[in-house]
């Protein structure tokens, strides 16, 4: 296999808390604005991560089940990426608990075809451990702001 299979990220990401009790109440929203912003570009930078996997799984001449993983993560690593644009765009509470239920959903598919083309000997997992460790952060965090997101929705 190519060493650029999955390319290591660019990105060097410091996490700010969204609140912070020595910020001024006015800047909480700009705070959450630049996790949100942080957030995103970790997602797309996983989806674009995702690109030589499946290029890699869909040319391969292993078996048309390999095609299949390979459009399988093609269609869930961009659509957590584009959901997650959703999400930040969201009108109501309720509309962003939503979209955010469903950019879980499919990050964590995004990360069983990636296991399961790994536990099929398509990719090594040796080549696919920190796209597998930068998804499991991500959806940490995500799982995280979906279970206060639900708890602000009860409180309402």
């Amino acid at each position: 296999m190519n060493e650029e299979l999955i390319p290591t990220s660019q990105f060097t990401f410091y996490l700010p808390p969204i609140f912070d009790i020595n910020m001024p109440s006015d800047s909480t929203a700009s705070n959450a604005n630049a996790f949100g912003e942080i957030l995103f570009q970790r997602i797309k930078d996983f989806g674009l991560r995702c690109i030589p996997v499946y290029d890699k799984l869909f040319s391969s001449s292993f078996s048309p089940s390999c095609t299949n993983m390979a459009k399988q993560l093609a269609r869930s690593s961009s659509s957590s990426v584009a959901n997650y644009r959703a999400v930040r765009r969201a009108r109501s509470h309720r509309e962003f608990y939503s979209k955010l239920c469903i950019v879980i959903e499919e990050l964590d598919e995004s990360l069983f075809w990636i296991e399961y083309a790994i536990d099929a000997k398509f990719i090594h997992f040796e080549r696919a451990e920190s796209l597998l460790s930068e998804g499991n952060e991500i959806l940490k965090i995500l799982v995280t702001s979906r279970k206060t997101s639900s708890r602000l929705l009860k409180e309402k």
